[in-house]
């Protein structure tokens, strides 16, 4: 047993390195650190990378040398994180909380930012996060997160322009109403406030915001102030209402493009979310593996938004403009999913998604495969059980039979003077008997031999019912004509999709059990009608019927009811599971019921063809 404090130091000995990654160039020495640190504790190893909006685009350097990192990261085994926000060490501090991080490798960084007071990155790590034990490598090519990138990343389009200029000439138009309507200054100035909020949320960049409340002012004091259309005013606190508007304006708009963009975020993530939990239902639910591939093939696309392709070779990385991923099923390689790369590279949460995909699509081809490979056993084991009942039933049913055919005719070859005619007309009747058991079961037992891994074959083709009626009645046997049979074909032309020979052996099956367990004499109508899109087939008799108790096990093989009829010949106890087996094979269904005033009406149904008359 366990103990509380051995549990608590094996929960303490299992530790999670996290690696902070940057196009820095001594990003590659703390990724080897800390993978080395990963191996020495035996503990997990992440890679966390966080993007600043707005400063997304990195130059051709900084990306290439990104790149490289993220290779790295991936071949020392660290599993990569792609964060995005604009503090980051809060945001490195908030993960390792989140995931349970005990020590962070970080490299060592200059100033972040070059405002007054202003701090290292490091240093604001160790006041966020003190719990974690923070490993610093130095790193003199680190450059400072400062205005000037931030200005770089800037990107005007002529679009946000007019969006802006149409929102300030609405609110010039509103402004010039509330003038007229005698509105305080107070209320024009709420209409410039409320166009910077609105130009923070319909364009991308913080900087339409800044730009519009720097506007908004101009125009309030240009259009609106005395005197009007002149920079100029008469009374000395408008120059602080105009520095509280700029600034609530400025606040405002930032904190409408924030929410923007943490709603945007939050779409993603939601639909990124609901794409992965479909994909999961949908690989559940269908089967084969070309479906299975299809199906995540699809997922992919609508995942990354990129063109994928599947391949049954196998590639591992880059090729042509394709990065290539080998998909599994167990151990077994399936081929490789392509990524189309051509217009930008695939970020690490994009390979995160990928492979969250991929491996959902490896589980379902495995489970997939082991279904089809149970379904095979169990199939194989149905056939072994089914070929061990036959020879077992053979060995046992034949020695019987044969014996008595066998006596009877030394007994006839040894004194056929010293027999009445009487006695020999009974061995006669006895060996006749006896030889159509076994012809009867020799029949089941080659209607059976075209069974297949728990599977009849059969030869499907189009047939009419009438004709199978009247060549089925040609083969029952001479017992049957000590009772009355009556054959009913439909009124109108019939046609099934069945095999013609196996559904008369049903017949001839369903009639000689109808002559076995009746009385001499009884009558036994064998007919087929349409009801919808089917053809009913029917054996019925007024024999004394078939208890309750006994319906549902007469379709088993190797079982049989007690003789209540007239007729003392033995029953394999195949017949009917035949029966059974040829009308499932055809897609039908057998059934039998009572018959009224007594008796037993046994029905299967097949697929009926419908009747094309040309004239």
């Amino acid at each position: 047993m366990i103990s509380s404090e051995n549990r608590a130091e094996n929960e303490e000995v299992r530790e999670h390195i996290l690696a902070c990654l940057s196009p820095s160039p001594t990003s590659k020495h703390v990724l080897e650190e800390a993978a080395d640190l990963s191996r020495v504790r035996h503990a997990d190893f992440t890679v966390l990378y966080v993007k600043i909006p707005g400063v997304n685009r990195l130059s051709g350097e900084d990306t290439i040398r990104l790149r490289e990192n993220m290779d790295l990261a991936e071949r020392l085994g660290g599993r990569i994180v792609e964060l995005e926000g604009t503090d980051i060490p809060y945001e490195i501090a908030r993960y390792a909380r989140v995931s349970g991080v005990t020590r962070i490798v970080i490299g060592q960084s200059p100033v972040y930012g070059r405002r007054l007071f202003s701090r290292t990155l490091t240093d604001r790590l160790l006041s966020y996060a003190p719990e974690a034990d923070i490993y610093i490598i130095p790193d003199r090519n680190a450059q400072p997160i400062n205005s000037h990138r931030i200005r770089s990343e800037i990107r005007f389009s002529l679009l946000d322009i007019l969006k802006c200029t149409g929102v300030f000439v609405l609110c010039i138009i509103l402004g010039e109403v509330f003038r007229r309507m005698q509105f305080s200054e107070a209320n024009i100035i709420m209409v410039f406030i409320l166009g910077t909020v609105v130009n923070s949320v319909i364009t991308d960049y913080r900087v339409y915001g800044l730009i519009s409340a720097m506007v908004g002012v101009i125009l309030f004091n240009y259009l609106f102030t005395e005197p009007r259309f002149t920079l100029f005013v008469y009374e000395t606190g408008y120059q602080s209402t105009f520095a509280i508007m700029f600034l609530v304006a400025f606040i405002t708009g930032s904190l409408a493009e924030r929410l923007r963009r943490n709603a945007r975020e939050s779409g993603d993530i939601a639909y990124r979310t609901q794409i992965l939990l479909d994909t999961n239902v949908m690989l559940e639910k269908i089967r084969g593996e070309e479906e299975i591939l299809g199906a995540a093939l699809q997922q992919l696309e609508k995942l990354l938004e990129r063109k994928i392709v599947f391949t049954r070779e196998i590639y591992n990385g880059t090729r042509r403009e394709y990065e290539y991923t080998v998909i599994r099923s167990g151990s077994r390689e399936i081929g490789s999913i392509g990524v189309d790369i051509l217009g930008s590279d695939l970020t690490s949460q994009q390979r995160n998604l990928l492979q969250s995909v991929i491996g959902e699509c490896s589980l379902a081809l495995e489970n997939d495969s082991n279904r089809k490979a149970r379904e095979e056993a169990e199939l194989q084991a149905r056939s072994e059980k089914l070929r061990t009942s036959l020879l077992r039933t053979i060995s046992h049913d034949l020695r019987t039979p044969l014996t008595s055919i066998s006596g009877h005719a030394e007994n006839l070859l040894a004194n056929e003077s010293g027999i009445s005619p009487d006695q020999r007309m009974a061995l006669y009747q006895d060996i006749s008997d006896e030889s159509r058991w076994l012809i009867d079961l020799v029949e089941n037992l080659l209607s059976i031999s075209r069974i297949e891994n728990g599977r009849m074959q059969i030869q499907i083709g189009t047939e009419e019912v009438s004709a199978i009626l009247e060549e089925a009645s040609e083969h029952f046997g001479r017992e049957a004509q000590d009772h009355v049979l009556k054959i009913e074909p439909p009124e109108e032309i019939l046609l099934v999709r069945a095999d013609a020979r196996l559904i008369m052996q049903v017949l001839i099956n369903l009639v000689g059990n109808a002559v076995k367990y009746t009385q001499k004499g009884s009558e036994i109508v064998i007919a087929a009608r349409r009801e919808g899109a089917e053809a009913v087939f029917s054996v019925s008799d007024n024999g004394p019927g078939i208890p309750d108790s006994e319906k549902e096990k007469i379709f088993d093989m190797f079982y049989s009811i007690r003789n209540t009829g007239g007729d003392t010949v033995r029953s394999t106890g195949l017949g009917l599971s035949l029966c059974r087996t040829i009308v499932e094979a055809h897609g039908g269904e057998i059934t039998v019921r009572d018959n009224v005033p007594s008796g037993a009406v046994f029905e299967f149904t097949l697929e009926a063809v419908e009747v094309e008359i040309h004239e």
